[in-house]
């Protein structure tokens, strides 16, 4: 493959070989009627999978549609409809996983009568039992906006760490959202009703809360590492959740203020048609040497804080699984310069786990120092293999 790969310093992140290891590897993916992916099949891809091709080629589109298919959530869109072939009425996604030492089959499909999903064959009895079998994490020129104050992006970014750590956080976080839908729908009825789902509301909304906060006690360090290896500078990135809905005050007193927070702005809240205090109002800070990094950050200082956000919840991942999630990566070169480009480069030639890249430039990265690599040029959502 074209281009000099200049060896630097080994990341602290990457996963160290281990001959025991559990492994997590996507062995066949399929996509029916998905984008412009209407009939896709990756059978036994490469360690290190690299599609490239002009945009609009659908490189992207299969990123995403392993990320669907992994986590029910689509990186780009909010809107299961935007997902559906121009002119079809559904799709469906299946893959077969490496995964805790045996092979598992999960399967996701839509059409206008819901969503359907599968474990080996059979609907699972919870979330978390379908959301286990494949972890992945995306990185996408989307997420330098974790580094940008994006409220919505960094609750994303520390409820996927916190379901690493504990699985039931998934549990906890669906009836949140749940109670949050209907207590707004009440407040539309009636400001009295609305009483009736606060108490549900503050139990799960205490117990994300709480998950959340715990997750980046412990995070946190491993970011920080990373930020200043990448960097080579001295200053301290660190992560914090504010609650700016609430006043200050002890952890476990969270639920009997989110409560009271609740009651006290009821009428308010009816007025406006939603819930103004919860988690979901809950904003992660990004902090370097104590200050906003989106605002006393330079763009290289946002890149390099996104990037150390994002290689540090793989290797969260793989502390709290005991295998490494599959590393998605759509573009980097879009936001990353040549040194940040080297160091993730170094990094995926050290990581143990599966990694698929989406580029317009198969040389944007530099892989020679990477093993098993496959790279296929996406045309019209079909991948043709090519060589190096």
């Amino acid at each position: 493959m074209p281009g000099a790969f200049r060896r630097g310093p080994r990341l602290s992140l990457r996963g160290d070989a281990h001959p025991d290891r559990l492994t997590v590897r996507i062995l066949r993916f399929r996509a029916a009627g998905f984008r412009n992916l209407a009939a896709l099949d990756f059978y036994r891809p490469e360690r290190v999978c690299v599609l490239w091709g002009p945009n609009g080629q659908g490189k992207t589109n299969v990123l995403e549609a392993i990320r669907v298919a992994s986590c029910l959530q689509s990186f780009r869109t909010h809107r299961a409809s935007d997902l559906i072939q121009f002119g079809g009425s559904g799709y469906r996604l299946r893959a077969r996983v490496e995964t805790a030492g045996s092979e598992r089959d999960i399967s996701v499909s839509w059409t206008g009568a819901g969503r359907r999903v599968e474990v080996d064959g059979t609907r699972p009895r919870a979330v978390q039992e379908y959301l286990a079998v494949l972890p992945t994490v995306v990185f996408s020129p989307a997420d330098t906006g974790l580094a940008q104050a994006d409220r919505e992006l960094g609750r994303r970014y520390v409820d996927a760490a916190a379901f690493f750590r504990n699985p039931l956080h998934a549990a906890h976080l669906q009836r949140y959202r749940r109670a949050v839908r209907q207590r707004n729908a009440a407040l539309r009825r009636h400001p009295a009703e609305g009483a009736v789902w606060e108490a549900e509301l503050a139990r799960h909304g205490a117990a994300v809360h709480r998950e959340r906060v715990n997750t980046l006690e412990e995070l946190g360090g491993l970011v920080a590492d990373l930020y200043r290896e990448l960097s080579g500078a001295r200053e301290t990135l660190s992560l914090e959740l504010s609650a700016p809905y609430l006043a200050d005050g002890p952890l476990p007193a969270y639920g009997e203020a989110l409560a009271a927070a609740l009651e006290r702005g009821r009428g308010e809240d009816a007025r406006r048609g939603f819930t103004r205090a919860g988690p979901h109002r809950d904003r992660l800070e990004v902090l370097l040497d104590g200050r906003p990094v989106e605002t006393h950050g330079s763009q290289g200082q946002r890149r390099t804080a996104a990037l150390a956000m994002k290689l540090g919840l793989l290797r969260w991942g793989l502390r709290c699984l005991g295998a490494p999630p599959v590393l998605l990566l759509d573009d980097p070169g879009a936001e990353l310069d040549g040194s940040r480009l080297e160091a993730l480069a170094r990094f995926v030639a050290g990581w143990e786990g599966q990694v698929w890249i989406a580029t317009p430039d198969p040389t944007a990265l530099p892989l020679d120092g990477a093993d098993d690599v496959g790279f296929y040029r996406m045309e019209e959502g079909t991948p043709h293999r090519t060589a190096p």
